[in-house]
């Protein structure tokens, strides 16, 4: 290596600070955005798992009907229909955050979110169900990404 690549190795080193759970500590600001972003991470996983288990909710079944859902595939796709909407959110988030800004994206996304889970409060049909996990999935991504 070059004078010039040591140079820049050890200035990247300066920069970086310790390394391991000890740098993450170390930095309190870091320390919080990764507990932030690992709770939503988790708060997304618990929607996921604890959908599966409205579905066999009597009150959802009565609401949406139970002859929809005994079919495992509308079972699996209501379900899935989370993933479709952050894959989606994610694709589009990059171009909103560069015209409206992270900002706005993320008031954006919480509005979303925040119409989409009263919404679900009213659900009647399937496809509402679908449509409404889907917004909910672009949100959540819009949030995640950030």
């Amino acid at each position: 290596m070059s004078a010039l690549e040591d140079l820049i190795v050890k200035k990247r080193l300066e920069v970086a600070g310790r390394p391991g759970i000890r740098g993450l500590i170390a930095n309190g600001r870091t320390f919080s955005l990764a507990i932030f972003a690992s709770l939503g991470g988790l708060v997304y996983g618990y929607n996921q798992g604890m959908f599966g288990q409205v579905l066999s909710m009597t009150s959802f079944q009565q609401r949406i009907g139970a002859n929809e859902i005994t079919n495992p595939v509308t079972r699996g796709l209501l379900t899935a229909i989370l993933e479709l909407g952050a894959w989606i959110g994610v694709l589009c988030s990059g171009y909103l955050a560069d015209k409206l800004g992270r900002r706005w994206n993320m008031i954006f996304a919480s509005g979303v979110f925040t119409i989409d889970s009263r919404a679900g409060v009213r659900q009647e049909f399937r496809s509402c169900v679908y449509l409404r996990r889907t917004f909910c999935g672009r949100a959540w991504s819009w949030w995640l990404q950030y």
